[in-house]
């Protein structure tokens, strides 16, 4: 009699599989594949994934801005979206959390504004511990270093004797960029559970101190500064921010940056060779035109003709053509003709390329490079032939739903902290004062620091299309003038503040309507009659 088997409800025998609980798994991980079979990759920590490889990376980065010209465009590119020439401050302090009237909230908020672009856009540069650079400037260095390098730092210095208002320096704060390749543990030391990768951890995970070399370990200039280390605090003890750190964190428990150059570094080096190589090929062939070649003495070339007696003036002759044609050369316009030695015979290679391939190479190449580096391929290449409206739109659409996230972080990753640092000096030093009735900022500071930063604008694709639909929105209500010029870069007060000057002028010149012809007309007439 035979043995007892297993069945399902439809009376098939059941699978070994199936018995053990085991079913079809996830094939990708499995080593017997064929396509796996050499794909073996280790299960790495987020603490320590780029431990090793982030400094190699960066320095490669770093030589691809300097020498590609797609990474270059790239960052420039970038630049020009996420930062511009600054960010645009609109304060707005919380005034339901204040318990104060909106307007009232909205009219103070000015008050901060000044004091902020008094620190932060005066001539006296009070924000750069250099003294050389806005903030505009100093924000598109540090954004550029988390583009390219994954991270950026500064530190918030506090420099006492720098305060003089009658020479135009009201603040103490200032601030220093630092190089992320100087944060690093201090003498080499190994990772330790609270000491990762230049950064003092306490038990929960929290960064509270930074290592920083006194100098970048590459420098040329002969210092010991190289081997020295000063630790730099987070947060110091009365709460205030000292070390900023910008990184954009993909894993959890990721404590440094990566470049975002990291998947493409070998897809831009290798275009780089192809089309170096393809350049060589087409300068040989434009450069060699042909070899004049003999494979005889001149003595051997007398004696054949039977001039043995005349050898020695044909021999004469012979090397002083040669002469002439070392010298000089001879040639049908512009391209010469190359000299071997006697008896010499020189195979040249063909080197003639298909270039019509190299464009579409280029082009294939660049679709692959541009969604890393946040773009889409046509904004990377300047190629627009193919693109229409509608397609254009799609590119830019997608672009810069990028660039409103990497700005948002790049905000409140640096912008706000130093916004805060400012904000807090100037109550302290009284240039701010709350007004009667309302919270100390002490208390409410985060109601007070309520605010927006906004960047440059995106532009239009087609200007007619894009005001019609915002012309909609808006007698829809379901967008507001703020949300449309901040779109395209500018301050909604900036905007209604000039509208209101040229209406006054439109009113003087006589005008009850803009048309731009007509006032430059009226106004050229009006000049011409003052200068008379």
């Amino acid at each position: 009699m035979g043995g007892s088997i297993l069945v399902d409800r439809h009376g098939v025998p059941a699978r070994q599989s199936t018995l053990l609980g085991l079913g079809r798994h996830y094939e990708g991980a499995r080593a017997n594949k064929t396509g796996n079979a050499a794909w073996r990759t280790p299960s790495v920590a987020g603490a320590s994934e780029a431990r090793h490889d982030r400094t190699p990376i960066a320095a490669r980065a770093r030589d691809l801005i300097r020498n590609n010209p797609t990474a270059a465009t790239a960052l420039r590119k970038m630049m020009g979206m996420l930062i511009g020439p600054g960010f645009r401050l609109s304060s707005k302090p919380d005034a339901r959390a204040l318990g104060v009237d909106p307007v009232e909230a909205l009219a103070f908020g000015r008050e901060i504004e000044k004091v902020w672009h008094r620190w932060a856009y005066g001539q006296k540069h009070n924000c750069d511990i250099r003294g050389r650079s806005n903030y505009g400037k100093l924000s598109r260095v540090r954004a550029a270093d988390r583009y390219v390098t994954g991270e950026s730092f500064h530190i918030h210095r506090w420099r006492e004797d720098r305060v003089d208002p009658s020479r135009g320096l009201w603040f103490a704060t200032c601030l220093q960029l630092v190089d992320g390749d100087r944060i690093s543990n201090p003498d080499g030391r190994m990772d330790q559970p609270h000491l990762r990768d230049g950064l003092d951890l306490d038990d929960d995970g929290m960064v509270y101190q930074y290592w920083a070399r006194d100098r970048h370990p590459a420098d040329p200039v002969t210092s010991a500064d190289r081997w020295t280390w000063t630790p730099v605090l987070r947060i110091d003890e009365d709460g205030r921010r000292v070390m900023v750190h910008s990184y954009s964190e993909m894993r959890s428990e990721q404590l440094r940056g990566v470049s975002p150059f990291a998947p493409i570094l070998m897809r831009l080096k290798e275009t780089d060779r192809y089309i170096t190589a393809e350049l060589g090929a087409a300068i040989i062939n434009a450069l060699l035109t042909g070899f004049v070649k003999t494979s005889s003495s001149p003595e051997l070339v007398a004696e054949a003709l039977g001039m043995a007696d005349d050898a020695t003036r044909f021999v004469d002759w012979s090397r002083a053509r040669e002469e002439v044609y070392g010298e000089q050369g001879i040639g049908i316009g512009e391209n010469r003709f190359a000299f071997l030695g006697v008896g010499d015979d020189v195979e040249i290679p063909n080197t003639s390329r298909q270039t019509t391939s190299v464009p579409e190479f280029k082009k294939s190449q660049m679709r692959d490079v541009a969604g890393p580096l946040g773009h889409g391929y046509a904004a990377l290449s300047g190629d627009y032939e193919s693109m229409n409206y509608s397609s254009s739109r799609a590119e830019m659409a997608e672009i810069w739903r990028g660039v409103l996230q990497e700005r948002e972080e790049e905000i409140d990753a640096t912008v706000r902290p130093d916004f805060a640092a400012i904000v807090e000096e100037a109550f302290d030093r009284g240039y701010l004062v709350e007004p009667d009735g309302w919270p100390s900022f002490e208390n409410e500071g985060d109601a007070y620091l309520n605010a927006t930063f906004t960047g440059p604008g995106r532009g239009y694709v087609d200007p007619v299309k894009e005001a019609q639909g915002n012309q909609i929105q808006l007698e829809q209500g379901s967008t507001t003038l703020e949300e449309i010029c901040a779109s395209q870069g500018k301050h909604w007060r900036d905007v209604l503040a000039q509208r209101r000057i040229e209406k006054d002028e439109l009113e003087a010149l006589g005008l009850e309507e803009l048309n731009l012809e007509a006032a430059l007309l009226v106004a050229s007439q009006t000049e011409k009659e003052e200068n008379q």
